[in-house]
């Protein structure tokens, strides 16, 4: 009797001690998976990439013909490592696909340059009350990033336009939109063989401690969720000296947790001024940046940088004898089809109404200022939608030119024709500018004199 009893008490503790050790085994297997949990949502935020630890790069606006004047060896000799492409979430085939055949195998890395918070009309959209269009926005990136061989993707205008402290949850909301974008690329990115890594950018607001409060962005919570930060310190436009964008640039870096800062820089003047700054203002500001803890610079925007400065376009000229040829045959097309020619032929180029326009704006400006030199063929991007009103009456002289200037300015930042111009006769159209802009240069051709002033009708 006492040996079955001492039999069962030993039954007893080794059933104990396999409970006991149940037990710790299952504890350590849910910290085990706790573990990874918290591993992968760090390996998601992600840490600073060795490889963006010295970028130079451009961003490219001027649509898909650019291609055609972009020496790529050039490029990679002068150190280009990234470029940013204007593509259009509805076409990446015809505005981000040129640059992809064009860079392939040439170890400069393409990201495709997005438009977040902007409907099909350029208006800013509030992202919190608008799911329809974030929804759409979130597929069109996710289809880009899964079905192109893009380096990156850049979200441009992912934020509120000034106003952001009028929306309950702005910040947050921008956040969260970043983030979400960061999840669908981490997807991506681990579940793909056969593409290169996939880099989350933005461009951001310099405005420091008030980004947050009038565009929602956060520079330490978007810096979770991006592989790099692209502030546009745009001195120019905020009409600052060098010394301001050493300031910016130490300030978002000592917020961007360890994140490469790479800073964006202008190119010229100011957007009410486009022209280049001399070359040796230029890396004046490239030092500033990297002296205050930059991992590289973004240059705003190719095509419109001192002709010195290495790895950029290579353009043709014409003469204004030759434009001025040319709007006499456009004139007789319009006066016979009541419409302008898809293509336009000037010299030997078939260029589009958009380049056409800007030939004839430049033109324009040289003749006023007593020149004849030849005008630079550069490429524009048509208008997405553009007014076909038509305003009445008669524009003087002292009006047209000033109009071209407002015209030329917009033009050569944005790399895109005008929708419309605000004039004393009200807001004229797009194809009617082109229109009033020929027959101009035409009367000059043809009487090697400017007019008077221009009958809309």
């Amino acid at each position: 009797m006492d040996g079955g009893i001492l039999k069962i008490r030993i039954k007893k503790v080794i059933i104990l001690f396999v409970l006991i050790i149940g037990i710790l085994f299952s504890i350590e297997s849910v910290l085990a998976a706790e573990n990874n949990s918290t591993q992968t949502i760090s390996s998601m935020e992600g840490s600073a990439d060795t490889t963006l630890s010295s970028v130079k790069g451009y961003w490219i606006n001027s649509g898909p013909g650019e291609v055609n004047n972009i020496n790529v060896s050039s490029l990679k000799k002068a150190g280009i490592t990234d470029v940013f492409v204007l593509t259009y979430k509805e076409d990446p085939d015809g505005t981000l696909k040129p640059f992809l055949t064009a860079f392939k195998d040439s170890g400069i890395r393409i990201h495709a340059w997005i438009t977040c918070f902007k409907d099909s009309k350029g208006n800013f959209f509030d992202p919190g009350s608008n799911p329809e269009l974030m929804s759409y926005l979130t597929s069109r990136i996710t289809f880009i990033a899964s079905n192109y061989q893009v380096d990156g993707i850049h979200l441009d205008y992912v934020r509120y336009p000034g106003n952001a402290y009028k929306y309950s949850g702005g910040t947050a909301t921008v956040t969260s939109f970043v983030k979400n974008i960061y999840s669908k690329l981490y997807q991506i990115n681990q579940n793909s063989t056969s593409k290169p890594y996939i880099y989350l950018s933005a461009a951001l607001m310099p405005e420091l401690g008030g980004n947050a409060y009038y565009y929602g962005q956060d520079y330490g919570q978007l810096a979770k969720y991006l592989d790099m930060l692209i502030p546009m310190v745009y001195k120019g436009n905020y009409n600052q000296k060098t010394s301001w964008i050493g300031t910016c640039t130490k300030y978002i870096v000592q917020k961007a947790g360890g994140k490469p800062v790479i800073i964006g820089l202008q190119t010229y003047r100011s957007d009410n001024n486009p022209v280049a700054i001399p070359l040796d203002e230029l890396n004046s500001d490239i030092n500033m940046a990297k002296n205050n803890g930059a991992k590289g610079y973004v240059l705003f925007k190719y095509g419109l940088v001192d002709s010195k400065y290495a790895g950029g376009p290579v353009y043709s000229s014409l003469t204004i004898n030759q434009i001025g040829a040319a709007s006499k045959v456009v004139n007789d097309y319009i006066s016979a089809n009541g419409k302008l020619p898809s293509l336009i032929t000037v010299g030997s180029k078939k260029i589009t109404a958009s380049q056409y326009l800007s030939l004839l704006l430049n033109s324009l400006i040289k003749i006023s200022t007593g020149s004849n030199s030849s005008v630079v063929l550069k490429n524009f991007r048509t208008p997405k939608n553009p007014i076909t009103g038509i305003s009445t009456g008669n524009i003087y002289k002292s009006e047209y030119i000033s109009l071209a200037k407002g015209i030329k300015y917009p033009m050569d930042v944005n790399g895109v024709g005008p929708g419309y111009v605000d004039s004393s006769l009200g807001k004229i159209g797009y194809k009617s500018i082109v229109y009033m802009y020929s027959r101009i240069i035409y009367y000059y051709y043809k009487y090697n004199a400017l007019p008077s002033y221009v009958s809309i009708k």
